[in-house]
């Protein structure tokens, strides 16, 4: 068991994930293109030594944004330009992926490798319930660095909705329960003065 986890570790170390960039699978690719512009947000941060990548990285980032290959689909082609040429860029100019998530009358602004990693990670976990995640939930509020939830007036207005519909609900059930009682007395009035 713990040989396993040694061969594991020698064969998956940071050294190795350039050269996943080459690998034939195209979400490999990606994923090993954005781990590295994360690696390096992450190093630039603790160190101003790691500010500039490698000049293989960087042909390599460079070519991979640019390339043109006929067995490649034209969706495949086009996101793994975009991605390239996105991660190629932050190299170059210094600069993040930047991108705002609007939900409810929030934004999100994510400005980082790190926090984009974060997004695409809990988006891909929750799917369609992301935006509602992000409204209530107190740990992805804090994984994002968003204020306390607070509740709006429309949540405010939804629960007051509610509160009128057992209401009414319950009104309905008491006239109805008073019809059916009152329409009992009429049938046995009328069958005694038969």
């Amino acid at each position: 068991m713990f040989s396993n986890i040694l061969t594991y570790r020698r064969n998956y170390t940071p050294e190795k994930i350039p050269g996943l960039i080459e690998s034939s699978d195209s979400d490999l690719r990606n994923q090993a293109g954005e781990t590295i512009a994360v690696l390096y947000e992450i190093a630039r941060d603790i160190n101003s030594v790691f500010a500039d990548p490698p000049e293989s990285l960087l042909r390599t980032l460079d070519k991979k944004a640019n390339e043109s290959v006929k067995y490649k689909g034209k969706k495949e082609k086009r996101l793994q330009r975009a991605t390239f040429r996105e991660i190629y860029n932050s190299f170059e100019e210094g600069t993040s992926p930047e991108f705002t998530i609007k939900f409810g009358r929030e934004v999100l602004e994510i400005t980082s490798w790190t926090g984009r990693l974060y997004y695409n990670g809990f988006s891909n976990l929750l799917g369609t319930g992301m935006n509602v995640h992000l409204k209530e939930n107190g740990f992805l509020r804090s994984v994002f660095n968003l204020d306390d939830a607070t509740v709006d007036e429309s949540q405010k207005a939804k629960s007051n909705r509610f509160e009128r519909q057992l209401a009414n609900k319950a009104a309905f059930k008491l006239r109805t329960q008073a019809l059916k009682k009152t329409r009992a007395n009429k049938v046995i009035r009328s069958q005694q003065d038969d």
